[in-house]
């Protein structure tokens, strides 16, 4: 049997509450310019602060408190001044809403969040502004996405067992149904797969492990806390479905769980651990099961082909594993201030037609233009919001997150440039890199 691990982390995980804090901001300034390009990096902390120049001065010096360092470069036509202010907001508003506050860890309000921003390069915005022309693209990006049918959210069974885990400690510590259950924690897991076929571990059998880290109050039972632990992941196997709805029941009597192998865990967020925004994006996007490429997905605007060119390639990706291939991955490489697209790679198992047919039908079927990709996926501040408390792949749509959606249209426009393909002889052989005519 092989076994597939993967990891996913709860809202209150420093690295995943600084992502929360980028797409927050990036929301934030939506919200006042619809139009508006950013690139925002996040830093929380807790702890002193000194800064100091070269000659000795000293400008500011902090107690130890809850910091913040938040930075980067926006193109926009809204008021910096408010827009700041704003943002102090809605970093406050990002804790609170992950379960930090003066019960139990510290009070927001505290927070010392100190910013920096500075307008996006002229040169970056000459190479997405091109004069006469269409749009190019704000990044140069690998971008690497996948979908299976062996679950209804499309995800691998562990990447999908390790997101659920942590959905489940994050509605169990929002409802107060589990005492003493604190925000912080990560849940990893290992299953088993009958094998593996075309790089795609294939047969989810069962998770030979579930290693649950869970940040938990002063004085709470011990052996109370862990009982109701064990009971909430045995309880996932009610989620873990097929598109079908056929349980998996990945959680067997044999399943090793463990909760807090290293003993108390009472400290936890940022006091415990510093976290930075972009630390998560592999586990957003493939729970650590599947190939990840692209660099920081969080606190950018659609412009920026590595959120672009990644949510397209998850959305051709599910597109494929509805009728199609039972796995798929959909690699997208673009260059800055390119029009199209340099190449698009699909690797699928159990499609009868050619990864090379399988690349051409779908550089006919999707707009792959930083134009067509921002149409497409329709991103608003309301989907950063989304992102900002759920994450990219694998949650439910409600109306939002476009690339975890199939249209059913643009199957049947797939299928049929597929056939079409095939009788004007479009190649079967090896995968090759395809170049798109711009």
């Amino acid at each position: 049997m092989l076994y597939v691990p993967a990891e996913f982390k709860r809202r209150g995980h420093p690295d995943r509450l600084a992502d929360s804090v980028a797409s927050a901001a990036g929301s934030t300034l939506l919200k006042l310019d619809p139009n508006a390009r950013f690139d925002i990096q996040v830093t929380v902390h807790f702890g002193p602060v000194h800064m100091r120049n070269g000659r000795g001065d000293v400008p500011i010096s902090l107690k130890e408190s809850p910091i913040v360092f938040i930075c980067g470069q926006l193109g926009t036509s809204a008021d910096r001044a408010l827009y700041e202010q704003k943002v102090e907001t809605s970093v406050r508003e990002a804790f609170l809403s992950v379960g930090y506050n003066s019960g139990n860890t510290f009070d927001p309000n505290d927070i010392h969040v100190i910013k920096s921003f500075n307008n996006q390069s002229p040169n970056i915005a000459a190479g997405i502004d091109r004069k006469g022309a269409a749009h190019g693209a704000g990044d140069a990006t690998i971008s690497i996405a996948y979908a299976s049918s062996q679950t209804s959210n499309h995800l691998n069974a562990s990447h999908a067992l390790a997101l659920a885990v942590n959905q489940r400690l994050d509605a169990a510590f929002e409802y107060g149904s589990i005492n003493g259950l604190q925000p912080d924690g990560k849940a990893q897991v290992e299953v088993g797969f009958c094998g593996r076929e075309n790089h795609f571990p294939v047969g989810p059998k069962m998770a030979s492990d579930v290693i649950v880290a869970a940040q938990h109050s002063q004085g709470a039972d011990r052996n109370s806390f862990i009982k109701s632990i064990k009971d909430l992941v045995r309880s996932v196997n009610e989620v873990i479905v097929t598109p079908a709805g056929k349980r998996l029941n990945l959680i067997k009597n044999s399943t090793d769980i463990i909760i807090d192998g290293a003993g108390d865990f009472i400290i936890g967020g940022p006091v415990a651990d510093t976290g930075v925004s972009g630390r998560m994006d592999s586990l957003y996007v493939s729970g650590a099961t599947r190939t990840y490429g692209g660099g920081l997905l969080v606190g950018r605007d659609v412009t920026k082909t590595d959120v672009s060119c990644l949510l397209s390639a998850r959305c051709i990706a599910i597109h494929l594993v509805n009728g199609l291939a039972k796995d798929a991955q959909v690699k997208i490489t673009y260059a800055i201030g390119a029009p199209a697209p340099e190449s698009v790679i699909i690797t699928a198992r159990g499609c009868k037609y050619s990864e090379q047919q399988l690349s051409s039908a779908i550089c006919r079927t999707f707009d792959l233009s930083p134009d067509g990709m921002k149409k497409n996926l329709g991103l608003k501040a309301k989907d950063f919001a989304s992102i900002a408390r759920n994450g990219f792949i694998g949650v439910e749509a409600n109306g939002s997150h476009r690339w975890e959606t199939v249209d059913e249209e643009k199957v049947g426009i797939l299928l049929r440039h597929l056939k079409r393909g095939l009788s004007i002889g479009v190649p079967s052989g090896p995968p090759r890199k395809l170049k798109v005519t711009r």
